[in-house]
């Protein structure tokens, strides 16, 4: 995990990065959740350890809205399903991580997300109050996945 909260910048939208005074909030809870599972933080520093997984932190500080569209297809010889349009946002003060499995990764075998969460509008009122509920939401997030678990030594 890098020491950095990225902006959720989509393109064609334009993104406000959260205070940075939230960013050691973030970090450092996150880390905490991940130990708690028992996964080793692995820095340059002492990167003589394989990496299997990464995680990845954005927030943003303004609301976004955000529009996919497909035309679907179900392959082989027919079976074109009607076009849609999907919607999504991430209000304001939201934070989303994200959890890859970076083993055997290539530029042929890009990695896999295994796990995705976040806190949505966690940062609107005072300080103090959005350091709590960044952290409950983190907290909560991990409750809520207890699946998220390193591997035994060697796997």
């Amino acid at each position: 995990m890098r020491d950095t909260v990225y902006v959720l910048d989509l393109e064609g939208v334009d993104s406000e990065p959260l205070d940075d005074q939230y960013d050691s909030v973030i970090l450092e809870e996150l880390r905490a959740q991940m130990a708690n599972a028992g996964f080793i933080d692995v820095t340059p520093d002492t990167a003589t350890a394989d990496v299997h997984v990464w995680l990845s932190v954005g927030a943003v500080q303004t609301e976004v809205w955000y529009y996919w569209y497909d035309w679907g297809y179900w392959g082989g010889w027919c079976c074109y399903y009607p076009p849609y349009v999907g919607v999504g946002s991430f209000e304001k003060g939201s934070v989303i991580w994200q959890l890859v499995d970076v083993r055997g990764a290539s530029e042929q075998n890009p990695p896999e997300a295994v796990w995705l969460a976040g806190i949505n509008g966690a940062v609107q009122s005072s300080a103090a109050t959005n350091a709590n509920a960044i952290r409950a939401g983190i907290g909560q997030a991990f409750q809520q996945s207890p699946y998220i678990q390193a591997a035994p030594s060697g796997q």
